[in-house]
């Protein structure tokens, strides 16, 4: 019964696990996306990237760049192009691309003052990074990229969410199949007392909830009271049948006695024998017919009760005319049927 239960736990936590991971870091990345942005102070990036370009050259500032450890966690920076492409091949944010468009666009369609140009043109050339083959690119702080298992370096507090809805529904399955499974055990351990012949093994009301399963247990053990009566009461047909073979050996004792001792009454007591044979054949072949029969013996014949009655004072008025003892009975007038 431990595989029930292992089946329905692992199958009730594997999929909840599975859709509350599922659920939590997709809920975290539509948080990360919609979240405003918290970079640091583009100015201080600018002039740190013109430092390290002036001094190490483009291989220096890809090694800065490429290193996750030089931006907070999350962040890095993206150099971008005209034609709105990241000069280490990386996939831009959506958010990142369109702003680098706005940017160069109003910096090569924009036709404002002379004096707002040049204040413009300034902020722009700030921004700019010129490497040494004249290529211009800008500089943009954004969210860094992941890979396919980037959310497994994520912040830890998905991790948090994830263990804590974990450890929940651990908890919760591992009651839900313990109660599922549980019953299920009990009426299997009650079901081999019962094959073994322990017709008073139940169930237990302790089982006996409202579902499906508990109502499996209610009926197992109203089977097994129905079978434990119907024991009951073979046993008691069998002492009778017992009872009822005995009595017409006993008359047959009794005649073949008073034969020895009154060989003159030869004939009645012959007869008298021969008709209890027959009683003890008619008795086998009932026997031998509820043998065979596949449940008790139910029949819609009638009987009526002074036939029975008056057949049984006759039997016992020659057990009781051997001991010179006279039985005396007066029939009703109105006889009484029993049906079955």
């Amino acid at each position: 019964m431990h595989s029930l239960f292992w089946k329905l736990f692992g199958a009730f936590w594997v999929t909840s696990l599975v859709i509350l991971a599922a659920s939590i870091f997709v809920s975290f990345k539509i948080a990360d996306e919609q979240a405003p942005y918290s970079f640091a102070d583009p100015r201080e990036i600018d002039q740190l990237l013109q430092a390290i370009l002036q001094v190490d050259g483009v291989e220096g500032l890809e090694k800065h760049i490429a290193n996750p450890g030089n931006f907070p966690a999350g962040q890095t920076v993206y150099l971008i192009d005209s034609n709105g492409k990241d000069f280490l091949q990386r996939k831009l944010p959506e958010r990142v691309y369109k702003r680098a468009r706005r940017i160069w666009s109003s910096a090569s369609q924009h036709r404002p003052e002379r004096n707002e140009s040049h204040r413009h043109a300034r902020r722009l050339r700030q921004s700019l990074l010129v490497t040494d083959d004249g290529q211009m690119l800008l500089a943009m702080p954004g969210p860094a990229p992941r890979g396919r298992l980037g959310f497994l370096l994520a912040g830890s507090a998905r991790w948090a969410v994830l263990g804590l809805a974990a450890a929940i529904s651990l908890l919760s399955f591992w009651l839900l199949s313990r109660s599922l499974a549980r019953p299920v055990d009990r009426i299997s351990e009650a079901a081999a007392l019962l094959a073994a012949g322990d017709m008073t093994s139940r169930v237990g009301e302790g089982a006996y909830t409202r579902d499906e399963i508990g109502q499996l247990a209610e009926q197992f053990d109203r089977m097994a009271l129905e079978l434990d009566q119907q024991s009951r009461t073979r046993l008691e047909m069998f002492r009778n049948i017992a009872h009822e073979l005995r009595a017409p050996l006993t008359r047959l004792q009794i005649a073949t006695e008073l034969l020895e001792r009154k060989p003159e009454s030869s004939a009645q007591q012959l007869k008298r024998v021969r008709y209890e044979i027959e009683r003890i054949e008619a008795l086998a072949s009932q026997v031998l017919a509820l043998a065979r029969a596949e449940q008790l013996y139910n029949s819609d014949d009638s009987t009526l009760i002074g036939q029975t009655v008056r057949q049984v004072i006759l039997d016992a008025e020659f057990e009781a005319g051997a001991t010179g003892v006279h039985i005396e009975f007066t029939e009703p007038s109105d006889d009484m049927l029993i049906k079955g």
